[in-house]
């Protein structure tokens, strides 16, 4: 398993999903997905099905190269974090194992927060920004 690293965190358990794969994950992962397609489109899905077929519109299938990152802090086992990429271009960071997302946002490996006047958030995201990306 490869891992990128910052000083303080770290991206682990990559993986890659079509959509249909997301449906097998469950609610929580479907809502997170919803979340992050919704980046692309420019406004909130109402359902996973409304998600599935504007993605399928907008991509022509269901691989819109969606990838689910596991964020741990360093030196510890347990994820705090998910971030939710498609096409490696755009994600959203999410609590672990919540629909719960973060205002930290991730375009083309760099992360900020969508609340600058959220000072955690805006430190968190700094800190995701030290990530090594492989």
């Amino acid at each position: 398993m490869k891992r990128r690293t910052s000083a303080r965190f770290e991206l682990v358990n990559k993986k890659s999903f079509d959509l249909s794969q997301v449906r097998k994950l469950g609610a929580v992962a479907m809502s997170q997905v919803r979340d992050t397609l919704a980046i692309r489109r420019g406004e909130a899905f109402d359902t996973f099905d409304e998600c599935l077929a504007a993605a399928r519109e907008l991509f022509g299938d269901d691989d819109v190269g969606l990838t689910r990152y596991d964020i741990v802090p360093a030196g510890k086992k347990k994820p705090t974090h998910e971030l939710w990429v498609y096409l490696e271009e755009h994600g959203v960071v999410f609590e672990h194992g919540s629909a719960d997302a973060t205002p930290v946002h991730c375009v083309q490996r760099h992360f900020f927060s969508t609340d600058p006047d959220d000072a955690a958030s805006v430190a968190f995201a700094e800190a995701l920004d030290d990530v090594r990306w492989r």
